[in-house]
């Protein structure tokens, strides 16, 4: 599909490299223009065997399938390197590598006079223009500023004493990414049309406020904010209990997620109990009763739940048509029967690091070879002499 695309990624890090994998799995040549240090991702972990002199995992994930050359852009040397390889390339991702060489003002004017026909992808933090347009974040403190980390861990009973938290990984980085490579597509699309270039920016701010998309809109009706405070939600959250009765309970070999709000859900979720005395009781038989009990009730489920496996669980309740999944760790992942039926994830091997299983991609296209993993992650420089040279 895009096999005769040339690609040069300058940035480390994750969302520029995850958009430059994504497009490497199109088919793309995807030349990696690195730092004489190297990507800050070939350090940032997980290390083979605690070996923090090799090359991380993360680093290995995102850059599969892709070529390295090491430059240093504020030299003359590195400048003339850097412009023989823009002037073949189709397009340029950028993740803030140029904001550090204003004497060589690469603007996207300057880039189009060397390429007319290039396509120029920023990933900012917060755009060049407005306020912020100077400051810098982190996956921190971009996923706290977008309001996602408000509704973290759900209404609580004491908000002073209970801080919203960051989500797990790296949320914005990899959100981003994904968003950078659906704005490529649209200027890729456009340049069949017309034959244009262009200079696309991507905010990871405004690719992370996105994700509150159900509050903002819910506040558009004129409702209010979602709130934190657990006695201020009508269908609120205790110990991961969510509505009349639902969310994560715990098993004997981890937690399952339940979620029989409606009273038909409720009944076969009791049937499937074997219909416990306690659940007669007067204060459990309506949706609102049982809200009002919620705590009682949770106590009652769990000591249910404790003498079964997650996926039992999870199996008996799809088979009675409830909401009912296990909550996986990373480990169940690699056992889980979809995926594996799906051949979802991939196994390669590494020059130095053997056989290795990375994920694959979450879609299918008709009619066209997706490039899973080509070749491995280049060694820092490994394409120097090949792209640029005698070396």
């Amino acid at each position: 599909m895009y096999e005769n695309l040339q690609i040069l990624e300058i940035g480390g890090g994750i969302s520029v490299p995850y958009c430059g994998k994504l497009m490497s799995g199109f088919g793309c040549e995807v030349i990696k223009v690195e730092e004489l240090a190297g990507d800050i991702s070939r350090k940032m972990g997980p290390f083979k065997k605690g070996d923090d002199h090799s090359e991380s995992g993360l680093f290995i994930a995102l850059n599969n399938g892709k070529k390295s050359v090491s430059l240093d852009l504020n030299t003359d040397e590195g400048e003339q390197d850097f412009q023989k390889l823009l002037r073949n390339a189709d397009i340029v991702i950028e993740g803030g590598v140029f904001k550090s060489c204003i004497e060589k003002k690469y603007t996207y004017t300057y880039l189009k006079s060397i390429n007319k026909e290039l396509i120029y992808l920023e990933v900012s933090d917060f755009f060049h223009n407005g306020p912020r347009s100077k400051w810098v974040s982190t996956d921190l403190t971009i996923f706290h500023m977008s309001g996602n980390a408000h509704g973290v861990l759900g209404p609580v009973e004491d908000p002073q004493n209970n801080p919203p938290v960051r989500a797990g990984g790296y949320q914005s980085e990899f959100l981003s990414g994904m968003t950078a490579c659906t704005a490529l597509m649209m200027a890729l699309y456009r340049k069949n049309m017309t034959g244009l270039g262009g200079h696309v920016e991507v905010s990871k701010y405004e690719a992370l406020v996105t994700q509150t998309i159900a509050g903002l809109a819910n506040m558009a009706f004129g409702k209010p904010a979602p709130v934190r405070d657990l006695s201020k939600v009508e269908e609120a959250s205790v110990g991961g209990m969510v509505g009349a009765v639902g969310g994560v309970l715990p098993t004997n070999d981890g937690y399952v997620a339940i979620s029989p709000r409606e009273d038909d859900q409720w009944k076969r979720w009791i049937d499937l109990m074997g219909s416990p005395e306690w659940a007669n009781e007067d204060r459990f038989s309506s949706r609102s009763g049982r809200q009002s009990n919620f705590e009682d009730l949770w106590d009652l489920v769990s000591n249910w739940t404790r003498n079964y496996s997650k996926h039992y669980i999870a199996q008996k309740g799809q088979e009675n048509h409830i909401p009912c999944f296990p909550v996986n760790t990373i480990e169940d992942l690699f056992e889980d029967d979809q995926f594996q039926y799906r051949n979802f994830f991939v196994d390669y091997k590494h020059p130095d690091y053997g056989s290795l299983r990375l994920p694959g991609v979450p879609y299918e296209i008709s009619n066209m070879e997706l490039h899973l993993i080509s070749s491995p992650a280049p060694f820092l420089g490994e394409h120097n002499s090949e792209l640029l040279g005698s070396y």
